[in-house]
């Protein structure tokens, strides 16, 4: 004796439900190429677009920066805000001088709900700046988290 039809669809939705909640999509992104003097402007390749109002989301990732290739002068200073609807969601800053240079890998981190459907990586300070492209060194994977939900239970 086999399921009943209505039996069998309500397995398959339940299934179905069941991958949806433990699915978990991604898309990385990274620079194609160094940014010398970057203009104060978002970063289109570090653009994710048609985000999902109200769904929750993780940005994570690296930028790299440091001087310019040929500096006008030996102070280096990067601001890149990561930016969701108009609010900032990490701020990362590169700052050095020619002497000195190093360039530093600062850490993408950031959590939020969806309220508009662009999540942004914008300079808004460049002086002699420079953010390398190769791969893996500045780059962002964006998560839609499954299913999550704040808590307090770990005091």
């Amino acid at each position: 004796m086999g399921l009943s039809p209505a039996r069998k669809e309500t397995l398959e939705r339940t299934e179905a439900e069941a991958t949806s909640l433990t699915e978990v999509l991604y898309q990385e992104k990274s620079l194609t190429a160094d940014i010398n003097n970057p203009s104060l402007a978002a970063i289109s390749d570090l653009t994710f677009n048609n985000l999902t109002v109200g769904q929750k989301y993780r940005a994570m990732g690296a930028l790299t920066g440091g001087s310019e290739a040929s500096p006008s002068s030996g102070d280096h200073h990067l601001v890149v805000d990561v930016t969701h609807d108009s609010a900032i969601l990490q701020r990362l800053r590169v700052r050095g001088n020619a002497i000195t240079d190093i360039f530093s890998t600062i850490p993408i981190l950031a959590v939020f709900t969806a309220t508009a459907s662009t999540l942004t990586f914008v300079v808004s300070t460049s002086t002699n700046a420079r953010i390398l492209g190769t791969p893996k060194t500045t780059f962002v994977i964006l998560e839609k988290l499954p299913n999550h939900t704040a808590t307090t239970i770990w005091t």
